[in-house]
């Protein structure tokens, strides 16, 4: 539902239909002021398009005032608070204003003046339509301020939760491809993080090391061209908005170790990183066709051995 729209509460005993042809037979009301199980009907302002609900759900602010435009004509109009914005619809004069642009901007004429001017309106002032007193209009700006405060806060608060989140999931991204790089140099590899066998994968073994936002990682023995037998770490990602470089990223961080683009791989696009401290390694990083981010290490025999990319999550 756009903010603007117009709100008719239907009585009971009236016909829908009717109505819906009719909206002089219902009760014009503002959006707070409906109930879920309300019948309701909802106009549009700019188009004389009418529908029905019977659930109505805000968490918003609202409330009808008049706009003195600046000609001297009067019109009806609602003003509402939606999320960390203020929204005002009057047909052609409907506008939308930052929630801090208001609380900074918003003012009467006069410490005690009844109409209210606001930042980027229309010319004209805005008063409460069911009082002309500075008192009437005074509560209205101070409901829509305090509602706007406690979205800005609330937006904020969620701004900060996120970015812990995401500081969270990296340092925990970090520390499980540091363990994992390191446990490729035991003795047998990857000993230290190995578990029991998956059971969703024939040959494969649970990791110890869980990378988060992976859908699984596991440890895979494959046979050697010599008496040697080769382990390979494996985590699957669903591909999803740029998940693919930001696994590039966080292991770039994480390991502080160059990558360069694959060229000898067919039907995939990869990364490999590699250090000269560990010739016998390399991490793998790759993008498949079918909406998949695997990332690997691996001995660096295999992937020289598999240039349509390695297979740890291939029917194993």
């Amino acid at each position: 539902m756009k903010p603007g729209a117009r709100f008719y509460k239907i009585p009971s005993g009236q016909d829908l239909a009717r109505v819906a042809g009719n909206p002089g037979k219902a009760v014009a009301t503002g959006f707070e002021r409906l109930a879920v199980g309300d019948r309701v009907l909802v106009r549009g302002e700019r188009r004389e398009r009418t529908m029905t609900a019977d659930v109505v759900v805000d968490e918003g602010l609202s409330y009808w005032i008049m706009h003195q435009h600046a000609a001297g004509a009067w019109s009806p109009g609602e003003i509402s608070v939606a999320g960390p914005s203020v929204y005002y619809s009057e047909g052609k004069h409907s506008f939308m204003v930052g929630c801090a642009e208001f609380i900074e901007g918003a003012q009467r004429h006069g410490a005690d003046g009844p109409a209210l001017t606001i930042p980027g309106a229309p010319g004209g002032g805005f008063w409460d339509p069911a009082a002309g007193s500075g008192e009437a209009m005074g509560a209205i700006e101070k409901g829509i301020k305090e509602a706007c405060s406690a979205a800005v806060r609330k937006q904020a608060a969620a701004a900060d939760e996120e970015a812990r989140l995401e500081g969270e999931f990296d340092a925990r991204f970090r520390s499980g491809v540091v363990n994992a790089w390191r446990a490729a140099d035991e003795t047998e590899p990857f000993a230290s993080i190995r578990g029991d066998l998956d059971p969703a994968s024939s040959g494969a073994w649970k990791a110890r090391v869980q990378l988060p936002g992976a859908e699984r990682c596991v440890l895979v023995k494959w046979a050697g061209t010599t008496a040697a037998s080769f382990w390979t770490f494996g985590c699957q990602f669903r591909g999803y908005a740029d998940i693919y470089e930001r696994v590039v990223k966080y292991v770039q961080s994480a390991l502080g170790i160059p990558f360069q683009p694959d060229v000898t791989a067919i039907s995939v696009n990869r990364v490999i990183f590699s250090d000269s401290s560990k010739p016998a390694w390399r991490l793998v990083v790759s993008s498949i066709g079918d909406a998949r981010i695997v990332l690997q290490i691996t001995p660096r025999e295999l992937v020289a051995a598999m240039p349509e990319g390695l297979s740890t999550f291939r029917d194993r």
